[in-house]
């Protein structure tokens, strides 16, 4: 099980560095430096238990409205999908472009 700081902490992690949302975090505690972790390939198990904290109230600040959802959750079971497990899940039409708006299962699309 994985707490929920901790998924808020490695959502963070992997978006701290680049994509939408990375400049956001610009000007936060040890941004630079937990962007140098990421950069340099450091595993979020490597982390302090102060950096998670940092990541948390980091990502707890940028993504507010996303983080409110998680509001009651205590924990996480964390674990790890294959490609074919993956491509099963149904994805929302907001989360993969090419859907042409449809909703349904996905199977094939995951390693296009």
């Amino acid at each position: 099980m994985v707490s929920l700081m901790d998924v808020q902490a490695r959502w963070v992690y992997s978006e701290i560095l680049e994509g939408t949302l990375a400049k956001f975090y610009d000007g936060g505690l040890n941004t630079d430096a937990l962007r140098e972790r990421r950069k340099a390939g450091l595993p979020f198990d490597d982390l302090t238990a102060d950096e998670r904290y940092t990541l948390a109230f980091q990502g707890a600040h940028v993504r507010q409205t996303l983080f409110v959802f998680f509001t009651g959750i205590e924990h996480f079971d964390l674990l790890q999908l294959t490609q074919e497990q993956l491509g099963k899940l149904i994805v929302p039409p907001d989360v993969w472009l090419d859907s042409q708006g449809q909703f349904g299962a996905v199977a094939g699309v995951v390693g296009k």
